[in-house]
């Protein structure tokens, strides 16, 4: 067996890129010669410029000079060509490819994973991947990563249970649950918390089961965010905001380069705002994120990254959503029924104050050739005080006078303050560390790419209990709430914060997992890639003060494999067919989850996931456009999910799948318009439930179409004529109506459709940028968020004008 890819036929050059390295060398050889030419031309002009000026003796003993080096050149050997650039070996072939970013281009195929034990781009990857470019990012300037994630078709976002539960980031990717699922730079996110955007310069979106890659969980994909990180080159940029609705924001980014191989980064933000027709709705937070990078285009780099952000901000958990008296299914918010939006039910104490602090940790070695090893370490705090007030308006049984009763009898009922216990003091820390190697090698006349890698994690939270004193239990219909229509003063109460053992609650989990791939080539055009991973799980949680107090636990393991045929007739056309099964162990959302383990739920439950997925992927226009298809089911047993009001794990018994296709374009359609596009169509349904009346019923939170468009112009290229650059863009998105999630898929509450039309105008001259963006500009009543029976309505339409400098 060799462990390189050193001998290659004609074809295999082809194949696997060589050819552009030839190119390349040659273009290489070609600009020596030239510069050899053209310096020989000089040597010989320089005389006879100074015939004109030296005596004539001179001028004749110089000419029998020149004509002697010519005599003796005619006779010498040719001058030989200057050898050619040497040409990166495999292993940092594989490493540019997935380190890049997506190019000028926007063609987001030709972007990396930025994973090491993920090798490739994008358009080598057999599963669908959206991307969020760093372009994009700039143009529409979202503030947080929910925010950008609205670009992503198939992607919803949950309000949060009840009993100091989710809050922050909880997305749910082709209609599962991805809490548990968020990346940065390959590694766990484990905390609970808005995260801004201001230290992301790339999002990916890698959609399927991913469980050999990325461990538990995965069934509908993962969200990996690419950090910034120092680079070679100096460089400023700094950037400041002003808006509508007490908009405030600032950042400044500074690179700067020590040597030929060390950089350091240090990146600033501050933000502040309210929230169009949001009452009491406000936000601040202020991050660093520094960087130092060793090794830079050497065999062996070192990045280390420490990334702090402190928010303070009002948690929103919507509005109620009522069912008529004596109905089922059909239930609404009370926005779509005549309640204003700026409603909102909490009061003045509501908060959600979070702190993190993440230390990252990239270690690559190339050992050869063909190898590289990757060595990656995260450590995370995370603290959080939260309190919040859950909102809900019960229909109750027919004929009683239930907060639903009165209101649709045109009375203005209290509205109950649920929520089991939303009070909570976190702190939670987590540490993960993954060893991998990345080897091409031939055996038996074969290529081969094998992936190997050990994945271990450590996390604990622990929650000392307290509780809001004097504030009365709410009921449906009782006085604990606000007005539904009128909330008036209700939000200035404020109730003081003391210590309750009883609601005291620890957990810790710890995993373990051994992984391995391998793509082989059976030809030039055609192979195959399997692999899987074994993990090894130990959950644990406690709430000592309980009545009977509570010391669960959940241990197991499980197998995750995945295999793919991948055909790739040239190097812009990929077709796969792809299958995968990843695991949901209980107890694995430790920091995230109200009780990650009930004794309601088996305590070694596991939800199984399968995956299949067949689609296409190709790079058009001389790679500036790339095109994707995709067709895929997803199928999820035992499905356990949190109780809405209680945030309690409810096993439900029941089998999920959804079936859909996804279509997408991304990259430049002519020199002066770009766009990215995508569609997803998701049909969901219960196949299988301990309650026969729900089996046939849609999936809560999966709406059936999605679809997101951004599209820019350079007004500059073709139509204004002057100094500096215009450029418009506009774009929108859009998701039908769907069902609120729920514990067991009741389809009693709907979430009206979604439609947001967004816009920017920027110009820019000598490192100046001013860019002006709208949002929701048609002022449309939609919902960024749903859970249970509440629904959080969108901001208004909103504006925000940006001067930027880069130096």
């Amino acid at each position: 067996m060799e462990v390189f890819w050193e001998a290659r036929s004609p074809e295999d050059e082809l194949s696997y890129g060589s050819g552009d390295a030839t190119k390349l060398g040659a273009l290489t050889l070609g600009f020596a010669t030239m510069v050899l030419a053209s310096g020989g031309a000089a040597a010989q002009q320089a005389p006879a410029e100074e015939q004109a000026v030296l005596p004539p003796l001179e001028v004749t003993a110089k000419k029998k000079a020149v004509a002697k080096k010519k005599a003796v050149q005619k006779k010498a050997a040719p001058v030989a060509a200057a050898p050619a650039a040497p040409q990166p070996t495999e292993a940092q072939q594989v490493q540019q490819a997935t380190d890049a970013l997506t190019p000028s281009t926007g063609n987001t195929l030709q972007a990396g994973t930025g994973i090491g034990r993920l090798p490739g781009s994008v358009q080598d990857t057999p599963q669908v991947v959206n991307v969020i470019p760093e372009k994009q990012l700039r143009e529409q300037n979202p503030t947080t990563v929910e925010q950008a994630l609205r670009a992503v078709p198939g992607i919803t976002v949950a309000i949060g249970e009840g009993g100091g539960g989710m809050n922050g980031d909880q997305f749910r990717i082709r209609g599962f649950e991805a809490k548990g699922d968020l990346y940065v730079d390959g590694l766990r996110d484990f905390g609970v918390y808005v995260r801004d955007s201001f230290a992301t310069e790339e999002i990916d979106v890698i959609k399927g089961s991913s469980s050999e890659t990325f461990g538990a969980g995965t069934t509908g994909g993962v969200v990996n965010l690419r950090q910034k990180t120092a680079h070679l080159g100096d460089a400023t940029s700094i950037e400041f905001s002003i808006g509508t609705d007490n908009f405030y924001r600032g950042v400044i980014d500074v690179n700067k380069q020590i040597n030929n191989t060390t950089a350091a980064r240090a990146v600033g933000m501050y933000h502040s705002q309210d929230f169009a027709d949001r009452d009491h709705i406000e936000s601040e937070r202020w991050g660093f994120l520094g960087s130092l990078a060793f090794g830079l285009n050497t065999d062996t780099t070192w990045t280390l990254n420490y990334l702090h952000q402190e928010g303070d901000r009002t948690p929103d958990f919507g509005v109620p959503m009522v069912l008529r008296p004596g109905a089922t299914t059909g239930g609404l918010p009370v926005t779509e029924l005549g309640v204003d939006r700026s409603n909102f039910y909490g009061i003045a104490s509501d908060h959600d104050n979070t702190k993190v602090d993440m230390v990252t940790s990239h270690f690559r070695k190339d050992v050869s050739s063909a190898i590289t090893f990757y060595n990656d370490t995260r450590l995370a705090f995370y603290d959080r005080d939260f309190a919040t007030t859950v909102p809900g308006c019960s229909s109750g049984a027919v004929g009683t006078t239930t907060c639903a009763s009165q209101f649709f009898a045109g009375l203005d009922p209290n509205v109950s303050n649920g929520g089991g216990n939303p009070t909570i003091i976190q702190n939670s820390w987590g540490i993960q560390n993954v060893a991998s190697g990345v080897a091409k090698f031939r055996a038996f006349g074969l290529k081969h790419e094998s992936v190997a890698g050990i994945d271990v994690f450590y996390q604990e939270d622990d929650r000392p209990g307290y509780s809001q004193f004097g504030r009365p239990s709410g009921t449906a219909g009782a006085s604990a709430g606000a007005p539904i229509r009128d909330p008036g003063s209700f939000f200035y109460q404020y109730y003081p914060v003391k210590r309750n053992p009883v609601n005291d609650r620890s957990s810790d989990g710890t995993e373990l997992g051994l992984f391995a791939s391998d793509r082989v080539w059976l030809t030039n055009q055609l192979s195959i890639l399997g692999g899987a991973r074994w993990t090894t799980f130990d959950y644990n949680f406690q709430q000592p003060n309980a009545a009977p107090p509570l010391d669960a636990s959940s241990t197991g393991n499980y197998w995750s494999p995945k295999a793919s045929v991948i055909w790739e007739p040239t190097k812009s056309q990929t077709y796969y067919f792809s299958w995968s099964k990843s695991a949901s162990p209980v107890g694995q959302f430790v920091t995230n989850a109200t009780n990650p383990i009930t004794l309601t739920v088996p305590q070694n439950a596991v939800e199984e996931n399968e995956t299949y997925e067949v689609g296409a992927k190709w790079s058009l226009l001389n790679n500036r456009l790339g095109l994707t298809a995709a067709l895929f089911q997803v199928e999820k047993n035992g499905v356990v999910t949190p109780d809405p009001d209680t945030g309690d794990l409810i096993q439900t018994g029941e089998s999920q799948r959804v079936r859909g296709f996804e279509v997408g374009l991304a990259g430049q359609l002519t020199k002066a318009w770009t766009a990215n596009v995508g569609y997803t169509y998701l049909d969901s349904e219960v196949t299988g439930s301990t309650t026969p009346e729900n089996i046939g019923n849609k999936i809560g939170g999966v709406p059936a179409s999605s679809v997101s468009l951004w599209s820019t112009y350079n007004l500059s290229e073709e139509l204004i004529q002057g100094p500096g650059k215009w450029t418009i863009g506009s774009g929108f998105i859009y998701q039908s109506q769907m069902f609120s999630i729920s514990g067991s898929n009741t389809n009693a509450y709907v979430v009206p459709y979604t439609f947001s039309l967004d816009a920017m105008l920027s110009y820019e001259l000598d490192g100046w940028r001013f860019a002006v963006n709208g949002y929701n500009l048609t002022d449309r009543v939609n919902y960024d968020q749903s859970f249970g029976s509440r629904a959080t309505p969108s901001a208004g339409t909103s504006a925000v004008f940006t001067i930027g400098k880069k130096f």
